[in-house]
């Protein structure tokens, strides 16, 4: 697996290094993990990168994976229905973790319902409060 770790405002000011680091982390024919830890914006440019990263990924039979998005970076996720797409987990650890048929099931898998997510989610229809 290869981990990209990108940290702060992913703008479109930063949308080129997404980019080059996504490229070279899929073209090494590995799975990609895509460590949001640090990021505190995800704007649609390179969430558009990411979608396309994917659908490359997914062309060499590989897999991106996103870890512990702030909450922020989780509600454009929740917002484009983008997390029912990627797999997102919450720690790096469960991310790695996953081999064989856990990696089969990202293509499928479905979204956890709200309730069922670790951080609230007030503003979105049907998320937490408290």
């Amino acid at each position: 697996m290869t981990v990209i770790a990108p940290c702060g405002e992913l703008d479109m000011a930063r949308a080129d290094d997404l980019q080059y680091d996504l490229d070279r982390a899929i073209e090494r024919d590995t799975d990609v993990v895509v460590d949001l830890t640090d990021v505190t914006l995800l704007d649609c440019c390179c969430l558009s990168i990411l979608v396309r990263g994917r659908q490359r990924a997914l062309r060499r039979g590989r897999f991106i994976r996103l870890v512990a998005p702030s909450q922020s970076v989780m509600r454009v996720l929740l917002l484009t229905g983008l997390d029912a797409v990627f797999a997102t987990y919450g720690t790096m650890d469960g991310a790695l973790a996953c081999t064989g048929a856990t990696v089969a099931s990202d293509r499928t898998r479905e979204p956890l319902p709200l309730a069922e997510r670790s951080a609230p989610y007030p503003g979105i229809p049907g998320g937490r409060t408290s």
